[in-house]
């Protein structure tokens, strides 16, 4: 895919969404820019490092979780049931830790290279087919007008609660009504690719297993530099993400300077994941006379 083709790429997306997702599917950006900005730094520092002790926390949070609903069934006192539960989850969690790394290292792996795939055989399809298709006719989407006018009427009543709860109803539904077109949208989208690629329902799958499988081969026998790798580059990922949110607070074309700094961008995001697969592998070093960790083997 080409620097024009990623341009376009990107404007066509976040056109898609401004235009056709109503205000209440759509998140803040500011909010969710800064916790891309704070997680992401988190894991390019100190991702490797904490994986264990955060894999055990979550499932023991979800052992707490599943004991409270548990527990009016077992004949225990409820906080029994729930110190037993987050012990036998945390210890899941923990004992198991180079299983669960293998699997997010499968997601992850198999993410990656389904995406590189479709990058070069969807996306110019996904460029073609834009260029024939009125979305905004295919959608039938109500306005931000209408709903407000809806509104107004109603607040001529009498039964200010009502009115509330009704212009929350037409909003939903006209919130789902977008949402229905865009599936359906997808939906004629994927049989354009099936008829442009016809070995595209072979390849996406086949690549998927085969790298999802080495990245769990990686994560179970090698959960060191797994780890590194992975918590590497989601956490590269969601900083860059996170500083496209923020650069789209500020009023700026984001699709526009991806397309016009392409080659400074790559270069950036390459010289942060080696930034951090290198401090983590500090980080994570062996220490001489230690016991290392299942993550540090």
């Amino acid at each position: 895919m080409n620097t024009d083709h990623l341009t376009q790429f990107a404007e066509q997306v976040h056109g898609l969404w401004q235009t056709n997702i109503p205000p209440e599917y759509q998140v803040p950006v500011f909010p969710v820019a800064v916790g891309m900005l704070v997680i992401g730094i988190g894991l390019s520092v100190l991702g490797a490092k904490l994986a264990r002790w955060g894999i055990t926390c979550a499932f023991g949070a979800a052992g707490v979780a599943v004991a409270a609903a548990l527990a009016p069934g077992i004949d225990l006192s409820t906080i029994a049931v729930i110190v037993i539960g987050a012990i036998v989850a945390g210890g899941i969690g923990y004992w198991m830790f180079r299983l669960w790394v293998g699997l997010a290292a499968a997601a992850l792996f198999g993410v990656v290279a389904v995406g590189f795939y479709g990058s070069h055989a969807v996306v110019p399809h996904f460029l073609e087919y834009q260029s024939g298709y009125d979305f905004n006719n295919a959608v039938a989407m109500p306005q931000a007008g209408d709903i407000e006018t809806f509104t107004a009427v109603y607040h001529a009543e009498d039964d200010k609660a009502g009115t509330v709860s009704l212009a929350r109803t037409f909003a939903s539904e006209a919130g789902a009504d977008a949402l229905s077109g865009l599936r359906a949208w997808a939906e004629d989208f994927w049989v354009y690719v099936q008829s442009q690629e016809a070995d595209v329902n072979k390849w996406i799958p086949g690549i998927g297993l085969a790298a999802g499988l080495i990245g769990f081969l990686l994560g179970v026998f090698r959960s060191r530099f797994t780890l590194i790798l992975g918590t590497a580059m989601v956490g590269i990922t969601l900083v860059m993400s996170g500083l496209a949110g923020l650069a789209a607070k500020m009023q700026l074309n984001v699709p526009q300077a991806i397309g016009q700094h392409t080659q400074a961008i790559c270069i950036a995001g390459v010289l942060m994941l080696l930034a951090s697969i290198l401090l983590q592998a500090l980080l994570t070093r062996k220490v001489p006379g230690k016991t290392p960790a299942p993550q540090e083997q």
